[in-house]
């Protein structure tokens, strides 16, 4: 596994939101395997949507799973959450109220279930929006709301009070791309990296279990990203 991947997110937090998150999804698989006739048998499109808004005064991260019948011009009829913490399921309902899908098709009754994961604050004070998915007739969920940040521990401290030890620069922080599988890291690469840009961290790699999260903060030296630069001009194909 990369190095690259200097990544410090709350394993605890992380571990427990992804068993919570496990749970709701086999809860979402028993729902939906029920008669095909309470289903439509393709998820309708979504056409206009909006995420709930994170609830004043909570820090934490949850979900909730709501189950919506919509009206055959594509609106609302009724959006109710059927499981998960109660703290979200308001913020939940009443952003359902204003989603539009794709009118019927001939279906006369279309029941979907939609999912929201609500994350908390991130190290560098960015709120991340509230992930939102369809759960599938076959109990997969579908993505579609916006890029999930997966943040850095508070532990961190500050980025102004870490300093490169190569460059004696004081770290940053920023938002990269996060990827899953197994890795193999080029030798080459990896010495250049301890020697020369330890803190470049222009990407991070997840483990090979995939989570929600497609983007990390990382804190990284602005002089070791010039440094990996040159390094893998000098040396393509050597990453």
């Amino acid at each position: 596994m990369g190095r690259d991947a200097m990544h410090t997110g709350n394993q605890t937090y992380q571990s427990g939101f992804a068993m919570r998150s496990i749970c709701s999804l086999i809860i979402a698989t028993r729902i939906v395997t029920s008669p095909a006739s309470l289903y439509c048998q393709a998820v309708p499109k979504v056409l206009s949507m909006i995420t709930p808004d994170y609830p004043e005064g909570i820090n934490e991260g949850g979900f909730v799973i709501c189950e919506v019948f919509l009206l055959s011009d594509g609106k609302i009829g009724i959006a109710t959450a059927i499981k998960g913490d109660s703290r979200f399921q308001g913020a939940a309902e009443r952003a359902l109220s204003s989603w539009l899908f794709e009118p019927s098709r001939g279906n006369p009754l279309r029941r979907v279930l939609v999912s929201f994961a609500f994350y908390p604050t991130t190290f560098s004070g960015l709120r991340n929006k509230v992930v939102a998915e369809l759960i599938g007739d076959r109990g997969l969920p579908i993505r579609i709301g916006p890029r999930l940040v997966s943040p850095l521990a508070k532990s961190v401290g500050t980025a102004a009070a870490i300093v490169c030890e190569v460059h004696d620069v004081r770290l940053k922080v920023d938002i990269v791309g996060l990827g899953y599988g197994l890795v193999l890291p080029c030798p080459a690469f990896e010495r250049a990296k301890d020697n020369l840009f330890p803190h470049s961290n222009r990407y991070v790699m997840g483990g090979c279990v995939v989570q929600p999260e497609n983007a990390a903060e990382v804190l990284y030296c602005p002089k070791c990203r010039q440094a990996a630069a040159r390094w893998l001009k000098a040396h393509p194909m050597q990453e």
